[in-house]
């Protein structure tokens, strides 16, 4: 089989995102595809929790082994499987996944937020109407989060993330996109996750524990810093190769 068919492909769903393997080719080549994908954007996927599509394909015990093993070596859990086969369904209960049918998976960009650690507590964003597939040229997903972030809280979307108050410490958001926070930054965020350097991150108080854009990485300031620039809405964004933090201006 041609090494181009033997792809996984990684989707934002209502259920978050969702790990789709095709019937066809081998487990282990699936497993590979997989794993170069999650090495790829790394940080991105760090945290997060899937659900496994696996369509018709028979599970067995060693290779979900081998499956759980490759995620887990990135803090991230199955949190779901969704799959017509009995096999895979029997394989699930007995390791307590929640099985899913394949028509409650809406393909779409959504929200998971979890907390860290192995007591997760989870917001979906409700069904877009607007599909990525739909979106004109131009548009890009954003996710509008209405309320802001405690400590142990963390948020992994593919687009731009919005959020309507305080990003406290110990919280953290990564996107792919920018990040827009209406409220004081202080916890750690990370824009461009896989590899846009034109994301930024604005905040009406920047004062992150730990700033990222693509794979630049910025220095908190310091308390003097920080009291003789709060309350001054700023933009950080990647200039001369590295990030550059300054008042943001609508006239730009």
């Amino acid at each position: 089989m041609p090494a181009e068919q033997a792809q996984v492909s990684i989707k934002g769903t209502n259920e978050g995102l969702t790990v789709h393997f095709p019937d066809g080719p081998e487990f282990s080549e699936l497993l590979e595809s997989l794993r170069t994908k999650l090495q790829e954007n790394e940080s991105f996927f760090r945290g997060a929790e899937v659900v496994l599509e696996l369509e018709e394909r028979p599970l067995q015990e060693e290779e979900f082994q081998a499956l759980e093993q490759l995620v887990s070596a990135l803090n991230m859990g199955i949190k779901g499987i969704s799959s017509n086969s009995p096999v895979t369904k029997m394989l699930g209960q007995s390791k307590n996944i929640r099985i899913l049918s394949g028509s409650s998976i809406i393909h779409s960009p959504k929200l998971v937020a979890q907390r860290a650690g192995h007591t997760r507590r989870q917001w979906k964003a409700a069904p877009s109407p607007i599909r990525t597939s739909a979106l004109e040229k131009g548009q890009e997903p954003a996710l509008l989060m209405k309320r802001g972030l405690r400590a142990g809280q963390r948020i992994h979307f593919d687009g731009h993330v919005v959020v309507l108050g305080d990003v406290n410490p110990g919280a953290e958001i990564v996107a792919t996109r920018s990040i827009i926070v209406l409220g004081a930054l202080r916890g750690i965020a990370h824009a461009g996750a896989t590899g846009s350097e034109d994301a930024a991150v604005i905040a009406l108080n920047l004062q992150p524990t730990q700033l990222r854009i693509s794979s630049h990485v910025g220095i908190a300031p310091d308390a003097r810093t920080t009291r003789s620039r709060a309350h001054v809405p700023e933009i950080a964004r990647i200039r001369d190769g590295g990030i550059l933090i300054e008042a943001y201006s609508t006239k730009e």
